[in-house]
């Protein structure tokens, strides 16, 4: 009574429960200090009730600085445009002829190829986006959906 055989070895409950036990706490112990060990910034994802839209589309309006504005560029659009499009197009339209003339040293090659075409009202600054170049890493970009990322794709 109270134990199962199994291949010839007999459990007690008492053993299973024992074992399910140090199992769980095994478990806990081992995501706390993965949630430690982490960087305290990314511990919000694993309890937040947000979608990744949102957390994408939040991305870009709580910060100001353009470099961490560009990674929604690098997202997918159908998680941002119908939603905040008029807002990016609005950003690229005031900052686009400023990374143009002072080229910062974030605003790269991988930087002005992911400016969407219809962010950019003015096609004469879009012409100078249009490089031989940024098409062809455009094009290598899309020619996988998994590749290894090209060179200096900080924005």
């Amino acid at each position: 009574m109270g134990s199962d055989d199994l291949n010839g070895a007999v459990f007690t409950r008492e053993t299973v429960l024992q074992i399910m036990i140090g199992s769980c706490t095994g478990l806990l112990v081992s995501f706390a200090t993965f949630l430690c060990s982490i960087n305290q910034e990314y511990t919000r994802s694993f309890v937040s009730t947000k979608t990744a839209n949102e957390v994408v589309q939040e991305h870009f309006t709580h910060n100001v600085e353009d470099e961490k504005r560009f990674v929604l560029l690098t997202n997918d659009e159908s998680k941002w445009r119908p939603y905040i499009g008029d807002d990016v197009k609005r950003w690229v339209g005031l900052r686009l002829q400023t990374w143009l003339r002072d080229e910062p040293k974030r605003f790269n090659d991988y930087c002005k190829s992911t400016i969407p075409k219809w962010a950019v009202e003015d096609k004469r600054l879009f012409r100078k986006l249009s490089t031989k170049e940024l098409e062809e890493l455009k094009r290598e970009m899309r020619r996988s959906s998994f590749s290894i990322a090209p060179a200096n794709t900080n924005c």
